[in-house]
Order: structure tokens, then C-alpha cells, then sequence
């Protein structure tokens, strides 16, 4: 723990280096003051955000205009481990894991102009705190914060907690915002144009709901001096400006692009993956992994109340022949045991491969016999807003079939859908994605029991194994140690089957260089201008 005059010194050393080290990105191919469309990236993506406030939203699509605007204490690189944004190192931890002291960076101004000081990174953890599913759950635990000094900040825990890599999750994130605008919207929602201000590399300057949203490169921006890598590193700004536009329609968004309309386009289907390939006028750009594909089981009512049932499922489901038939091109998929997929450190765990993918149909049918399953109907629900969600959901039809579950598929619109998750008696099974953003085991919708519905699952032993988890702190081994128990009870629970890690198909024109991005969202300030 940093004690008086030692601290100050330590924290002050570690701002000045900060400063120096954090060395202005390279200067950009479209200079400040360029407006030529060669400076403008043109972007076409599925969804319109319902909000930027970032730091009170779940959706993907938020996410996507938040890594551009706002940045964390800590973020993800590559391997999506923590490492400093602006913060300007690792904490010092003290009381036995009860305390982190954060230097913060110096030099860092907002998109307003004005500096980041520690009263600012107060402000915007307490407002985290109370609007934030991930802060509320790490403000339960929180006794005191505090600014020792201008440029540090100290968080003092009722119990060890894994702050690091809280503060680095990137959904519903810890975003550091001016403390004047945390003042004047308290826990209110953050729409206005004007008061979405952060750090990052790009400034929300337009929202024109229902077409798209505007974002001009912040030239004030203070970069990292770090190899780019995930969210993490430097931030170099290419392009001037970036202007999203709203296209639902995928084909649409191919063809407009194809036409030149667009730059880039996001989100396609793997059944356009072809026409992408063979167009003369785009490039695809394959993001892998981007989400792990799941198929819930309704814990809640018979069959799958009865755990025999539900590994009777997971006996049914031949991950490869669901692959080649729901995804297509290799490229597009990898099979995994894992909640998590492979490549994400201490998260990634390959227990329950003995089990994965290797399909037993005799043994299905033997233990839905023993649970005195005789074909009762099952409801399995989907949506053809989603391509890979409905593909798949047709081949789990009649794999589970042939184990002799008689399923019915009840196919609606994606919000109807979403609307039935807490409709426990309306369905039986459902698939869906999980996005990388959870990288906390305590955050991840899987294991915390509050999504399809409350008390789907999260208690008993895996409850405990989540405590555990915040008790490990930042200790690596031990957190391996206890994702591999959790890993292990879900798969004795079966409470959903791991299907696959799917990839994201996004493609490019020619002129834009993208191979720097290596996030499964698209990070636009690694985009280049060729």
C-alpha cells in the first residue's frame, strides 16, 4: 500500500513517465482540417444504437460508437488480458487485496479540451456504479474511493475483488467522462450529442436517428506509445471522419457497397461470404472468434428440469455436422468446449472436450428413458432476424430429433423472441451468442442466473465458484484454476450446450486497410487509408 510522502512520490513518478512515454500517435494520413472523401470511411452496419451512453448499455451496437468516443482505466489487448489505457500502470494493492491505488495518466484532456484529473475518474466510477450491471455488481463491494491526489485514485473493497479486469470489461465499461457532465445527468440517460464527451481518438458529433451517426477524428487526442493489440496500445487515427449508416437488410448493405456507396459494411451472413469473395470491389475481413453460440435449456419446467434430459440434449448435438451444415465455410466457425473461446488467457478452458462433440444417440434415448421422457412436445424457439441463429436452430431440429425428443419450432420476429425469454411456459429451448465483452465469469449472462429469466441457473456450486473467483483477485493461476471448476460444473449441470465460437464476416474496399484491427468490434482509428 502506497503510505504518505513515498506514495506521492511514487504516483507523481509514474504520471511524469505516463506523459512522456505516452508519445503522440504518427501523423495521420488525412492531416487536421482534410474534408476530402478519400479522408471519410463510409460504414454500413445492421443495427441503429438506442443509446451512446455506453456505460448504461449492453447492445453491440452501442459498443461499436463507444470504443471510437470513450476509454477506460484499464483495457483488453488481443488476448483480451487487462492492460493500462488511462491509467498509467498497474495499481499497487495493498491490505490484502482490499485496496488498489491507480495512477492516472497526465496530459489526457477531454474532447471539451478540458484535463482528466482524479476528481473526473471519481465522478464517472460512481455514476458506473449505479448504471451499470457490471458496476453494481463491483460497487456492492466497494467501502470508499477516493483522489489521494490530482492524478491517483483509491478503491477500498470490503472483500478482494478483480478489479483490474472489471474495470477493463468492455460492455456497459467504467468509461471516464468529464465530472461536470456525471454532475448533470447523475443517473440519467446521456443522449445529447453535445455531452457524449470522452478521450478517445474519435468525437460523436452527429445522430441522425434512423439513417446514421457522425464521428470527426479528435486531434487532440493523447495517445499510448504501445503496438496496437485488441482495444489496447496506440491509437492513430486514419481517417478524418467516420459516417455509420443504418441498413438492416444484409443484401442491401452488400450490394451498396458494391455500387459504392460504402467503405465498409459489417455483420454479414455467412451465405453471402461467396458473393464477398468474388467481388472485384471488396475485400471480406473474417473476425474470429466474435461470439459463442449456445443452445439454453428452460431449467424452470419439465423435461429439462431433469438434468438426464438435458444431457440426453447435449448427447444429441453433433457439433461438426452442425457446423459444415449451419456455417459452411470453415473459416466462418471453430468448435470449442469452452464458455469462453480459445485465446482469451486465463478464460479459455478445454474441460468438457471429452464430451464435446461426440454424440451418442443410444445413450440419448437411454437416459430419456430413464427420465421418463415419452415425446411430449418441446418448444424449440428461433428467428430469421439472424442468420446464424436460425441456421443452426434448424439443424439442432433434427439432430435432437433423431434422440428422439419431438421438437417444435416456433419461428417469430427478433424482439417477439426476446420478449418470450421470461415467458418460461411458451418455450423449451432457444439458441443464441454470447459476445467476448464478458470477460469477467461473474458477468457473463451464462453463469449469473438473470438471463433468459432469473434462476435459470447461477446458484448452488457455481455460485460458490463465482465467489471464488473474486476472491482469486488478479492472480492469474488461481483464476485458471477456478474457471476450469466452472467450466467443469456447468458441463455437470448441462444447463445449455456449447455449440460453436462463430466469426464475424465484415468486409472492405480496397483502399482501406483494416489488418491492424484485431477486436471483435471494429475499431476504426486501426483503419487506414491506403
Amino acid at each position: 500500500m502506497f503510505r504518505g510522502h513515498k506514495a506521492a512520490l511514487a504516483l507523481a513518478a509514474a504520471a511524469f513517465l505516463s506523459h512522456f512515454t505516452s508519445a503522440a500517435a504518427k501523423e495521420p494520413a488525412c492531416p487536421k482540417g482534410t474534408t476530402s472523401a478519400a479522408c471519410t470511411l463510409t460504414v454500413a452496419t445492421d443495427a441503429e444504437p438506442s443509446t451512446f451512453d455506453w456505460m448504461a448499455s449492453t447492445q453491440g451496437s452501442t459498443q461499436i460508437a463507444g470504443v471510437q468516443v470513450f476509454e477506460t482505466l484499464y483495457t483488453v489487448d488481443s488476448s483480451y488480458s487487462p492492460v493500462p489505457m488511462l491509467a498509467a500502470g498497474m495499481p499497487q494493492i495493498g491490505d490484502a487485496g482490499r485496496t488498489y491505488t491507480i495512477p492516472l495518466r497526465s496530459g489526457v484532456k477531454f474532447q471539451d479540451g478540458t484535463p482528466m484529473t482524479a476528481s473526473d475518474v471519481v465522478a464517472s466510477l460512481q455514476r458506473w456504479g449505479q448504471v451499470s450491471p457490471i458496476g453494481e455488481a463491483m460497487w456492492a463491494n466497494v467501502a470508499q474511493i477516493s483522489a489521494p491526489t490530482p492524478l491517483s485514485v483509491k478503491i477500498e473493497l470490503k472483500q478482494p475483488y478483480d478489479v483490474v479486469r472489471t474495470l477493463a470489461v468492455p460492455i456497459a465499461p467504467a468509461i471516464i467522462m468529464p465530472k461536470a457532465i456525471v454532475d448533470k445527468y447523475g443517473k440519467s440517460s446521456i443522449n445529447d450529442v453535445k455531452d457524449l464527451i470522452g478521450t478517445g481518438p474519435y468525437r460523436l458529433t452527429a445522430w441522425h436517428r434512423g439513417q446514421n451517426y457522425v464521428l470527426n477524428r479528435y486531434d487532440g487526442y493523447s495517445s499510448v506509445d504501445a503496438k496496437p493489440s485488441g482495444l489496447a496500445g496506440r491509437k492513430a487515427a486514419s481517417f478524418s471522419k467516420v459516417v455509420v449508416s443504418f441498413v438492416p437488410d444484409s443484401n442491401t448493405r452488400l450490394q451498396s457497397a458494391i455500387g459504392g456507396q460504402y467503405k465498409a459494411i459489417l455483420n454479414l451472413p455467412a451465405d453471402l461470404y461467396a458473393q464477398v469473395k468474388t467481388a472485384a470491389s471488396l475485400k471480406p475481413q473474417i473476425i474470429r472468434p466474435y461470439y459463442a453460440q449456445f443452445l439454453l435449456l428452460n431449467t424452470s419446467k419439465p423435461p429439462f428440469d431433469n438434468v438426464k434430459v438435458r444431457r440426453a440434449a447435449a448427447l444429441a448435438i453433433n457439433q461438426s455436422a452442425l457446423g459444415q451444415l449451419a456455417y459452411g465455410d470453415p473459416e466462418l466457425y471453430q468448435l470449442s468446449p469452452g464458455i469462453y473461446p480459445k485465446g482469451m488467457g486465463v478464460l479459455t478452458s478445454g474441460v468438457g472436450a471429452d464430451s464435446y462433440d461426440h454424440p451418442d444417440l443410444k445413450k440419448a434415448k437411454q437416459l430419456l428413458s430413464e427420465a421418463g421422457y415419452h415425446g411430449e412436445p418441446v418448444v424449440l424457439m428461433t428467428s430469421t432476424a439472424i442468420s446464424w441463429i436460425y441456421n443452426a436452430s434448424i439443424v439442432l431440429q433434427s439432430q435432437l430429433t433423431a434422440a428422439g425428443f419431438n421438437v417444435k419450432m416456433k419461428v417469430m420476429d427478433w424482439a417477439t423472441m426476446n420478449a418470450h425469454y421470461k415467458q418460461t411456459k411458451t418455450w423449451d429451448m432457444f439458441s443464441t451468442g454470447f459476445g467476448l465483452g464478458y470477460i469477467l465469469p461473474t458477468s457473463n449472462l451464462l453463469l449469473t442466473g438473470h438471463f433468459p429469466f432469473d434462476g435459470w441457473y447461477g446458484k448452488g456450486k457455481v455460485a460458490k465458484l463465482l465467489a471464488d473467483w473474486n476472491t482469486a483477485g488478479n492472480d492469474s493461476k488461481k483464476q485458471s484454476e477456478v474457471m476450469n471448476e466452472i467450466q467443469a460444473q456447468f458441463y455437470r449441470d448441462v444447463p445449455a450446450v456449447k455449440i460453436a465460437d462463430i466469426a464475424s464476416l465484415n468486409a472492405f474496399v480496397p483502399s482501406v486497410d483494416v489488418s491492424a484491427m484485431s477486436f471483435y468490434q471494429p475499431t476504426w482509428w486501426n483503419a487506414k487509408v491506403r
